[in-house]
């Protein structure tokens, strides 16, 4: 880090971020229900490549696109459940993830792109957003309660073999009475 760099964090200036690529929320009918609303109208891969003619220069590369913009407003309602659910404010969120709040607000709305990193942020935060955490919190779970049996399972082994051992010495002991009462 240069002496430049250091007083800019010491100031708590941050460089200015660059226009992302495309905004999913451009892939859209209305703009105002990305992230927002569970039903969204698209818009169609032909009218994408209209829009962006030097990143959807094919329709697959369209596709893709709308698929990409589809996919964040998904994980975008995610968190905002998430966000409510656990009563997270999205400031304490954007603080505790290290993200500008701006930001924040700007990928939820659909106009910056939402990274993997963003998303797993979330995941470890908020708990739950991708099908990836949901998936890997539903397997701690089973093997959580696979323990929890199978050391039931053992408790039940143990005492069952403590009541086999008492139930052999009771007829030892038993035999060995009926033993010493025969010689009397």
């Amino acid at each position: 880090m240069g002496l430049l760099d250091t007083i800019l964090a010491i100031s708590g200036y941050s460089w200015p971020m660059s226009d992302p690529r495309y905004a999913p929320r451009d892939c859209t009918v209305d703009h105002a229900l990305f992230g927002k609303a569970d039903d969204l109208a698209w818009k169609t891969s032909e009218a994408l490549m209209a829009i962006y003619p030097k990143i959807a220069d094919t329709e697959t590369r369209a596709r893709a696109l709308l698929l990409a913009a589809k996919l964040q407003h998904h994980y975008v309602l995610r968190i905002r459940q998430r966000l409510r659910v656990t009563e997270t404010t999205m400031k304490s969120f954007a603080a505790d993830a290290g993200i500008g709040y701006d930001r924040l607000v700007k990928v939820l709305r659909g106009a910056a792109i939402l990274r993997l990193e963003d998303l797993a942020m979330a995941d470890v935060l908020i708990g739950e957003v991708s099908e990836f955490a949901v998936r890997d919190a539903r397997h701690a779970a089973m093997i959580t309660a696979r323990a929890d049996l199978d050391a039931t399972q053992r408790a039940r082994d143990v005492d069952l073999a403590e009541r086999t051992a008492i139930r052999e010495r009771l007829a030892k002991a038993a035999s060995e009475g009926a033993k010493d009462m025969g010689k009397l």
